[in-house]
C-alpha cells in the first residue's frame, strides 16, 4: 500500500506553508516524506520579505538533511513497487551487457541499450535504480583511450539522467555522478569539450552553494582549459569561473583556488591567467586568506616552470606589492620574499626586471625608488640575507 501511495505522487508539486514565523521544524512537518524522492523545486507561497526569509529557511542545513533523509526512505518504499521492479529489471539487464564488450563499437552499443532502458519509464520514475553502477560504468566510457564518439554518447547518458532527476536529485546525489565526470574535462577532444561544458553549466551551476564540496574539483577540471590564451574555449571557460565564483560566493571560491594553485603545479598557470582577467581591486584582504594568498604565490616562485615563475612576480608585483595593506597581513613575508628572491638564481633576463620593480616601487625617480625600498623592502631583504647565510 506505501509503495503504490509513493508511485501515485509521483508528479505532485509541493508548496511549503506560507507562514513565515514557522520554525524549522514545523516547516520539515510540512511536506509528506515519500514526495520528497521526485520533488523538482518547491513552491513558495509567500511574498515580498516573507518568501525570502521562507527561502532561507528551506535552504537551511536541517532542512536539507531532512530533505535528504526522507527520500532516502521513500526511494526504498519505491523498490517495492510492481512497475518500478519492471523498471530495475530492464535496467539490470542493459547493464549485463557491459560484460561483454571488447571493442570500442560495442561500448556505442552498451551506451545505447542504456539510454533505451533509461527512457522506458522515465515519464513514471525520476529514481533511477542501481545508481551506483551506472555512473561507474558511464565513468568507465568515458576513458581516454576510447574515440570521441563513445565519449559523446556517454555524455549524453549523463544529460538525460540529470534531466530526469532534476536539480534536487542531483544535489542529493552529487557524490554519485561527480566523481566519473569532471576528471574528464582535460582530456577530452575539441569536438566533446562543449558537451561537458553544457553540462557544467546547465546542471552544476544551479547547485549554488551546495556545489561547494566539489569546487575544487571543478578548479582542477576547469583550469586545464585555460592553460593556453590561444584556446577556443579561453572566454567560454573564464565566463563559466565567473559564474562559478558567484554561485559559491567569491570568498570562498578564492580560498579554493589558493588550495588548488599550492597542492596542484599543473594549473598554477591557467590560475594566474584567470586571476590576471578577473581578481577585482583588493579592498578588504580579509576576504582572501592573505596567508593562504602567501602561501599560494611562495609555492608559484619556486615552480619549475618559467611561465608560472614570470606570472608569480607579475601578481606579486601589482596585487601584493610591498607597500599594500595585503602584504602587511601576510604572516609569513620573509618567506614570500625568500621565494622571491630566489628567482635570481634562475638566472632569466625575462625574471629580473620584474623582481627589480617589486623591490623599488614603479616610480622612475631614483630618489623614490631609494625611498620606497628603504621604506618598504630593505629590512625584509636584509633579514632573508641574513637568514641565508646563516
Amino acid at each position: 500500500m506505501r509503495a503504490t501511495w509513493v508511485v501515485s505522487q509521483q508528479r505532485a508539486a509541493l508548496t511549503p506553508p506560507s507562514s513565515t514565523t514557522l520554525s524549522v521544524h514545523a516547516l520539515m512537518t510540512a511536506f509528506h516524506p515519500d514526495a520528497l524522492v521526485t520533488r523538482q523545486m518547491p513552491t513558495n507561497a509567500t511574498t515580498g520579505a516573507g518568501e525570502e526569509e521562507a527561502h532561507d529557511l528551506w535552504r537551511s542545513a536541517e532542512a536539507k538533511y531532512e530533505q535528504k533523509r526522507w527520500a532516502e526512505q521513500s526511494e526504498k518504499a519505491l523498490y517495492q513497487d510492481v512497475a518500478f521492479k519492471r523498471y530495475q529489471a530492464s535496467v539490470d539487464k542493459a547493464l549485463a551487457k557491459f560484460e561483454s564488450v571488447a571493442e570500442w563499437a560495442d561500448f556505442r552499443s552498451f551506451l545505447t541499450r542504456r539510454l533505451s532502458a533509461l527512457q522506458g519509464c522515465s515519464a513514471e520514475f525520476r529514481v533511477r535504480p542501481t545508481k551506483l553502477v551506472v555512473a561507474k560504468r558511464l565513468s568507465q566510457c568515458l576513458n581516454p583511450a576510447l574515440p570521441s564518439g563513445v565519449h559523446t554518447r556517454a555524455l549524453e547518458v549523463y544529460m538525460y539522467i540529470f534531466t530526469a532527476i532534476g536539480v534536487d536529485g542531483l544535489r542529493r546525489d552529487l557524490q554519485v555522478w561527480t566523481p566519473g565526470l569532471l576528471p574528464f574535462f582535460p582530456h577530452a577532444a575539441t569536438s566533446v569539450r562543449p558537451l561537458v561544458l553544457d553540462i557544467y553549466e546547465r546542471f552544476y551551476l544551479p547547485l549554488h552553494t551546495d556545489l561547494r564540496p566539489k569546487t575544487r574539483a571543478l578548479l582542477l577540471s576547469l583550469d586545464r582549459g585555460v592553460d593556453a590564451e590561444t584556446s577556443e574555449f579561453f572566454d567560454r571557460v573564464i565566463t563559466l569561473l565567473d559564474r562559478l565564483a558567484a554561485s559559491v560566493q567569491w570568498p570562498f571560491f578564492i580560498r579554493t583556488m589558493w588550495k588548488v594553485m599550492i597542492a596542484s603545479p599543473t594549473v598554477r598557470l591557467s590560475a594566474f591567467h584567470y586571476l590576471a582577467r578577473r581578481m577585482p581591486k583588493i579592498e578588504e584582504p580579509r576576504e582572501l586568506d592573505v596567508p593562504l594568498l602567501g602561501c599560494a604565490i611562495s609555492h608559484a616562485l619556486r615552480d619549475q616552470a618559467l611561465l608560472v615563475r614570470r606570472q608569480a612576480l607579475d601578481f606579486l608585483v601589482t596585487r601584493v606589492a610591498l607597500d599594500t595593506p595585503v602584504f602587511e597581513q601576510v604572516p609569513d613575508k620573509i618567506r614570500l620574499l625568500d621565494a622571491a628572491l630566489d628567482t635570481v638564481l634562475r638566472r632569466d633576463i625575462s625574471l629580473n626586471p620584474r623582481l627589480f620593480s617589486g623591490l623599488v616601487g614603479s616610480d622612475e625617480s631614483d630618489a623614490a625608488q631609494q625611498t620606497y625600498f628603504e621604506t618598504h623592502a630593505r629590512s625584509h631583504v636584509a633579514h632573508v640575507l641574513l637568514s641565508a647565510m646563516q
